[in-house]
């Protein structure tokens, strides 16, 4: 059992305790309750493909022949380097000036892609590098109803836990039936829709999944 949550869990101890009725005073549950938070918040990772807690990534793509390349984790919020070298060494010389480029927000106001000024990234396999910072810094910065479906999730395999087969595409206890979707409860997975990985729409309107 857990004496500490994860790096990526999604929601703090204290709020799941209230969410699923137990008095903050009483602790003799608390580490199973943290692995139901961790489990639940690799659930949601795994569910719409990104990392949502703050992190730096590097990550090498490919050569968009477009001035503009999506990061694949997301809300970015500072960009580190991006270089752009066809032999893939990555040395200082192909480093872009930070003047050469701009951070690009989706309609919900999070960054998502780096967008050249004045040139296009060369096509070629893996030769653009890019290091930068992205996702939710503290439990606060986490959106709400992410939170309450990591929340829905681990309440229901909390009060599951009893059963013997949590796989089972339904659930029926005391006659309400929860509809799973690759293990998640339909309500928490409705929620989570909108956090799945992003698609582009059009070449410079980018937009999540829905």
């Amino acid at each position: 059992m857990s004496l500490t949550l994860n790096a990526n869990a999604l929601v703090d101890l204290d709020p799941f305790k209230g969410f699923v009725k137990v008095p903050l005073a009483i602790l003799t549950q608390d580490a199973l309750l943290r692995d139901f938070i961790n489990e639940a918040s690799s659930l949601c990772e795994s569910y719409c493909g990104r990392k949502f807690r703050s992190a730096t990534y590097t990550e090498y793509q490919n050569g968009s022949k477009t001035p503009e390349i999506m990061f694949k984790q997301w809300p970015v919020s500072s960009i580190t380097t991006v270089a752009i070298d066809p032999d893939r060494l990555f040395p200082i010389s192909t480093v872009l000036d930070p003047t050469t480029y701009t951070l690009t927000e989706d309609t919900n106001g999070e960054g998502i892609l780096v967008e050249l000024f004045s040139q296009v990234f060369p096509a070629g396999r893996k030769i653009v590098k890019l290091v930068y910072t992205a996702g939710y810094a503290t439990f606060a910065s986490v959106p709400g109803d992410l939170q309450l479906a990591c929340k829905r999730i681990a309440a229901y395999y909390f009060k599951q836990q009893q059963q013997e087969d949590f796989t089972e595409s339904e659930k029926t206890k005391d006659k309400e039936t929860v509809k799973l979707i690759d293990g998640i409860p339909q309500a928490a997975a409705q929620l989570l829709n909108r956090y799945m990985r992003l698609e582009m729409e059009g070449d410079v309107n980018p937009t999540r999944n829905s």
